[in-house]
């Protein structure tokens, strides 16, 4: 069982007199600074949630080693408005990266899947009004990658529900 208290943005003075206080009830206590949090309790709670903390900060940072994966999806050569729709990489970085902080949920194996529906439908149409590759995962806000990935989700509670 673990003992901790996490305290979010508490001044290092009133840690010390929390520290105080505890220690005249007789309970030894570490605490440590994790980004803006204090995290009070034993050592090994201390330690334990550290390092769990720190799991979910590296979950939670997107790295994006698969990008060139989803840019492939997109076809060479083809042009809409007169611009490569692979878009740039780093273009696509710097949105993927966004994107997955925004939708979590989203898998790199659901994106990839809704990318590549997106990009067969619009082989059947001639690329026409295609979106460029960084475009597709948002524009001015809005993202025809998340609309495409809530879409398969629907779609995919529907099906379990007819299999019931």
């Amino acid at each position: 069982m673990l003992n901790i208290l996490i305290l979010q943005s508490m001044e290092p003075e009133k840690i010390a007199l929390l520290n105080d206080f505890l220690f005249s009830l007789n309970w030894t206590m570490e605490h440590t600074k994790f980004g803006d949090c204090f995290i009070i309790g034993s050592r090994e709670s201390v330690d334990e949630i550290v390092n769990l903390l720190s799991i979910a900060k590296v979950k939670v940072k997107p790295e994006i080693e698969w990008i060139d994966e989803y840019r492939n999806l997109f076809p060479v050569g083809i042009r809409s408005g007169g611009f490569p729709v692979r878009g740039d990489r780093k273009g696509c970085i710097k949105k993927m990266k966004a994107f997955l902080e925004l939708y979590p949920e989203y898998t790199k194996e659901i994106i990839l899947k809704v990318t590549k529906n997106y990009v067969e439908m619009k082989k059947l149409e001639g690329y026409a009004y295609m979106q460029l590759a960084h475009f597709f995962i948002n524009k001015e806000g809005i993202s025809s990658l998340a609309s495409e990935c809530e879409d398969l989700k629907e779609i995919v509670q529907i099906e379990n529900i007819k299999n019931i």
